[in-house]
């Protein structure tokens, strides 16, 4: 089996800023148990709402907080699904903030993310992360509303399920593209998870790059152990211009990029390709200098796209082989 393994272009790093949590009111909490997947909610009374608190906009609903523990010896997927609604439809402005919190078997918060929306009467949030067994999550949510007689509630809900990646170590020769690409994405955030790391979530845009790299890159195969996989010699594209030109992230914004990419065969599959970008030496002959799982575990990108296809982008074009090409994004646009 022949793999060619490409070098990282651009992975710049962040800062992870925490922030001190804002207190919830006590709610009425719902539990049930399906087998493989736990459901919580909290869903206090409607309010009517604090003028200026938090330095909020409007009138400030206080939410509820729902805390879940992943069990047994799987890890899992975790969902949110929160909601603010008014007691009336008046008209009036809504925003809400959900919070999801990730917290170490020692019982200690190792990280954070938010994730807020905004409407008419009401507004819902959704996200998705995986923790490791042990682990817990909370999601913490808060709202604000138009000033006005309208009053507001805030609804908390969180899902947890078993996740093994499914099509993991499923050859991509034997699976679509989609689900190929999925499995990428299930177990790079399970990598993530490990250091208390938020979630990539996936983005169409970043998946046009990736894909369309892929796929040049089979059309015309170009990479060796000394080519740069990144970019296309017969076209000149970069990393950063193929996501640029997929609109990922316009107007005035402050962003960042990287990429990852692996051609192998006979029959790779996505474990394959992530455990190598997760594993292999770096140009030192450590760990410390893998491009690769910098990418994956840098907490300042937060969007990824992926591209999978059969097929190989190395020059001596091996048969029963897969491309794959991961696009990392985190757009701020202000």
């Amino acid at each position: 089996m022949r793999a060619i393994r490409a070098t990282i272009l651009v992975a710049l790093t962040g800062l992870a800023v925490m922030a001190s949590a804002q207190p919830a009111s006590a709610a009425l909490a719902e539990n049930e148990d399906y087998g493989t997947v736990a459901f919580k909610t909290c869903m206090p009374d409607y309010q009517t709402g604090v003028q200026g608190q938090y330095g909020a906009w409007g009138t400030f609903i206080s939410g509820c907080t729902v805390q879940i523990q992943c069990t047994g010896s799987a890890p899992c997927r975790v969902s949110n699904r929160s909601m603010l609604v008014t007691e009336s439809w008046g008209g009036g402005r809504v925003t809400m903030n959900a919070r999801i919190r990730y917290i170490n078997s020692a019982g200690a918060v190792t990280g954070w993310r938010d994730k807020s929306c905004e409407g008419t009467n009401w507004c819902r949030v959704d996200d998705e992360t995986y923790i490791q067994p042990g682990q817990s999550a909370s999601v913490e949510c808060n709202g604000v509303r138009a000033n006005g007689a309208n009053r507001g509630r805030s609804r908390c809900g969180i899902i947890i399920t078993r996740s093994a990646c499914t099509g993991a170590d499923t050859p991509v020769t034997q699976q679509t593209a989609t689900a190929a690409a999925r499995a990428i994405v299930c177990l790079a955030n399970m990598e993530r998870s490990r250091y208390g790391i938020a979630a990539l979530v996936p983005h169409w845009l970043l998946d046009d790059a990736a894909t369309g790299h892929a796929k040049a890159a089979v059309a015309n195969p170009w990479w060796s152990p000394t080519a740069d996989s990144h970019t296309n010699p017969f076209t000149g594209s970069t990393s950063a211009g193929r996501i640029a030109a997929a609109r990922y992230c316009l107007g005035p914004k402050t962003l960042t990029t990287a990429e990852n990419t692996y051609t192998a065969g006979p029959n790779p599959t996505p474990r394959q390709a992530v455990n190598w970008w997760m594993t292999h030496l770096g140009p030192d002959g450590t760990i410390n200098t893998n491009g690769h799982r910098k990418n994956i575990l840098n907490p300042a990108l937060s969007d990824l796209g992926v591209g999978v296809v059969n097929g190989s982008a190395d020059v001596n074009r091996y048969a029963q082989s897969g491309t794959f090409v991961q696009d990392f994004g985190h757009c701020i646009n202000y």
